[in-house]
């Protein structure tokens, strides 16, 4: 089209201009302008179409990041629940560890209840078997203290 003009603008300084090219040149300029003015209008349209879905994608993109926001606190969520069970976990450990513990000691406290019992039988029985060695023994001594008396009493009588 450009070229068009120049040769035109060539001829009419050095020669004169037909009105059959300036027709044509019309018709020329006034097809360019309708294709200009329809690819200013599919710019137009698809520059809307962009909007559209660059507003849609915005959207899109404030729904995900609302989602992942979402998902980031149940993640958070579900890593104290698993910290807290672990914390059970151990727990229950500490807590079998006693327990095998307080049966180890039941059963030594069972054994030692055991022997004490078996102690204090044994201590019953040798006292049954010394009680009466013990009378016997005071009989025995009450007997020698007669006698001692006896023999004081006679040993003063001999004397007199």
């Amino acid at each position: 089209y450009q070229e068009h003009l120049l040769a035109l603008a060539s001829k009419g300084e050095g020669g004169t201009v037909e009105p059959l090219e300036l027709l044509s040149l019309d018709s020329d300029l006034a097809r360019v302008r309708e294709q200009d003015e329809r690819r200013r209008q599919e710019l137009e349209s698809e520059r809307a179409r962009l909007d559209r879905e660059v507003r849609s994608l915005r959207g899109e993109v404030s729904e995900l990041q609302r989602r992942l926001d979402g998902e980031q606190r149940e993640v958070l969520k579900l890593q104290a629940e698993v910290k807290n069970e672990q914390r059970a976990v151990t727990k229950l450990g500490q807590l079998g560890l006693l327990e095998d513990e307080h049966r180890s000691l039941s059963a030594k406290i069972h054994t030692t209840e055991a022997e004490l019992e078996a102690l204090r039988k044994e201590r019953e029985t040798e006292k049954a078997e010394v009680e009466p060695r013990t009378r016997e023994l005071e009989v025995l001594r009450q007997k020698e203290e007669d006698w001692q008396r006896k023999r004081l009493e006679l040993e003063a009588a001999c004397d007199e």
